[in-house]
């Protein structure tokens, strides 16, 4: 198993990329005189980019500075304009790195059956969060209608962002975060001296070159205040990604991307879950912490907390290929008919269905009902109904 985050790793690569980008075309605006309206305060992640990986080694005793690495509404809105995604990144990396640095890889098969259980009776006030922030990697990603790909998903609880006080934050990325190439301390030095000569098209074509990202950096993001509210309510400032066929980022509305609706289920179907676990079990982790090699407590290693969490019940070939199915299609829809797949769900533990306060912890799983009704190798089709 992998036990580096690569995808972190290349969020905040193109986090320090766009400002480096920005902070340059903002240089040359002003020396040249041209395009005033790329001229922006020198100030916030703009000149502080390149030092949050420093903070981030320490910031278990100090409080986020939002100034250095958020900025100002102007520079705010400038980082913005490569997607929402980044704005308030260096908060989210901040509150994993300080609470938790844990990752949770979750087998195809316990995502199949997370997905496939509806959270419609549950509230975000009831979900036994582990961590203030964690991280989850799937083993097979989730695909959306568009073919774009989803395999990890980075969850923090924020407090002071902006406007949105006491937040929750849930990001994913897609595969392509892990091969985003750092902007190298070389070129950037290049660019430098090509400004500092006054070579303004020089300066202008390499960043161009710098900035030229292939990856596919398909993100998602959504902010949801602190509530009381049921978790199938819709929230979210937006669904983006990066066309590579046009080199731009594009903001769509989360109606066109159902895909979501799965997260969501991982994410709080995840944390359920690991209730129900027994202590000690062998399905929570295979992770040890390996001794440091030196007294440096800052020192930084290639170990990661990685959990690997499987499904407790072992899926027949039927239930796998048709949670591969749904969950593949990015629908919050299921299938019933006489023989049909029937939802799961999360209800209180015995004894408890009377007491509204107690949590509800006990999965009951997904299945296909009067299988003996169906062909050989077949599974159920019939008319679809929502599932939340």
């Amino acid at each position: 198993m992998k036990t580096n985050i690569l995808h972190l790793e290349g969020a905040l690569r193109r986090w320090e990329n766009y400002c480096f980008h920005l902070q340059t075309e903002s240089i040359l605006s002003r020396a040249s005189g041209q395009h005033p309206d790329l001229v922006l305060p020198e100030q916030g992640p703009l000149v502080n980019a390149f030092n949050f990986r420093k903070y981030l080694l320490k910031c278990h005793s100090e409080e986020f500075d939002y100034s250095k690495y958020v900025g100002v509404d102007e520079v705010r809105k400038a980082v913005a304009t490569a997607g929402h995604f980044l704005e308030f990144l260096p908060c989210s990396l901040t509150a994993w790195t300080k609470y938790s640095r844990r990752v949770f890889h979750l087998s195809s098969d316990l995502a199949h059956i997370l997905m496939a259980t509806s959270l419609s009776d549950i509230c975000w006030d009831e979900v036994p969060w582990p961590f203030d922030s964690f991280a989850i990697t799937l083993e097979t990603p989730i695909r959306d209608s568009r073919g774009h790909q989803l395999d990890c998903i980075l969850f923090s609880r924020e407090t002071g962002i902006a406007c949105k006080e006491d937040t929750m934050c849930i990001r994913a990325f897609a595969p392509g975060y892990c091969e985003i190439p750092a902007i190298s301390p070389y070129v950037r030095q290049r660019i430098r001296e090509a400004i500092s000569k006054r070579r303004w098209g020089t300066a202008s074509e390499l960043l161009a070159k710098a900035s030229d990202q292939k990856a596919d950096t398909f993100a998602a993001v959504s902010y949801i205040p602190y509530t009381f509210g049921k978790v199938t309510e819709e929230q979210s400032d937006g669904i983006e990604y990066f066309d590579k066929v046009t080199n731009e980022t594009r903001i769509e509305n989360f109606d066109e991307h159902a895909e979501f609706e799965m997260i969501k289920r991982l994410v709080v179907g995840l944390c359920l879950y690991l209730k129900t676990l027994p202590s000690e079990s062998s399905h929570a982790s295979d992770w040890q912490r390996v001794p440091n090699p030196t007294k440096d407590a800052t020192v930084i290693t290639k170990e990661a907390l990685v959990c690997s969490v499987d499904f407790c019940h072992k899926l027949s070939t039927d239930e796998k290929e048709a949670l591969r199915v749904i969950s593949s299609s990015a629908r919050s829809t299921l299938v019933e008919i006489s023989a049909h797949f029937r939802r799961g769900h999360w209800r209180r533990a015995p004894g408890t269905g009377d007491n509204p306060s107690a949590p509800k912890i006990v999965q009951v799983r997904p299945c296909i009902v009067r299988k003996d009704r169906l062909p050989q190798g077949s599974l159920p089709k019939g008319a679809l109904s929502e599932v939340c």
